[in-house]
């Protein structure tokens, strides 16, 4: 029956005063305030513990990119998307596998290689954080080549000496699909402006051609 009755104490289902005998009831209300104190506490650490939690998920599904926009992550043995690239495992055309590397607000990928076969010889070897990093720094300077090939098909200088002073003579092509141009432009030693017309994007730059342009007060060729 006492045991009954302290239960019920505990439990909130009756007062303090008819639980326990009167000699120990100062002594049971500090050991019941000290449980509930207790009980509080863990009641508070677990909701801290399931809101951080919750927040490391939401961080791991999700990136931020320098504007402060979320970015979709992905962590698939076969699609791993990350830090704005997105790594494709499909497969080839001679029954091989290959991975294809996309830039975030890119229509085409930037590089498609072969893929490595799994232990097994047959599925594809499932993607991993290094391998990614490793096919996001090929890709990266893949696109870097071609840029700097873009450029050196587009742009052309040349220094021309004009008595003892040397003129700098650029030529920069256009490439617009409705009206292609070329920009002929020349600064002197200091880097300022000499000349600047426009003329076809079939204009050669050489050194016989700058000199004329030069001759001619800099006027369209």
């Amino acid at each position: 029956m006492r045991f009954l009755r302290t239960s019920r104490c505990f439990l909130g289902l009756t007062d303090l005063p008819g639980c326990l005998p009167d000699g120990a009831l100062f002594f049971s209300r500090d050991i019941f305030s000290i449980l509930f104190c207790l009980r509080f506490l863990f009641l508070v650490l677990f909701l801290f513990l399931n809101e951080t939690l919750m927040t490391q998920n939401q961080s791991h599904d999700t990136d931020l990119d320098d504007g402060g926009e979320a970015l979709e992550v992905i962590h698939d043995a076969w699609t791993w998307k990350e830090d704005g690239w997105t790594a494709q495992v499909m497969a080839n055309d001679d029954e091989g596998w290959a991975v294809s590397m996309t830039r975030d607000g890119e229509s085409e990928p930037a590089l498609v290689g072969p893929w490595t076969m799994g232990r097994n010889k047959k599925d594809p070897k499932p993607l991993d954080g290094t391998a990614f990093r490793t096919l996001v720094k090929t890709a990266a300077e893949v696109i870097r080549r071609h840029e700097q090939q873009l450029h050196a098909r587009l742009h052309r200088d040349l220094t021309v000496g004009v008595g003892i002073d040397a003129v700098k003579v650029s030529l920069d092509i256009i490439p617009d699909e409705d009206d292609p141009h070329a920009i002929l432009s020349a600064l002197n030693c200091y880097g300022e402006p000499l000349g600047r017309v426009r003329v076809e994007p079939t204009f050669k730059l050489t050194v016989a051609s700058a000199t004329a342009w030069i001759q001619k007060d800099f006027e369209r060729p």
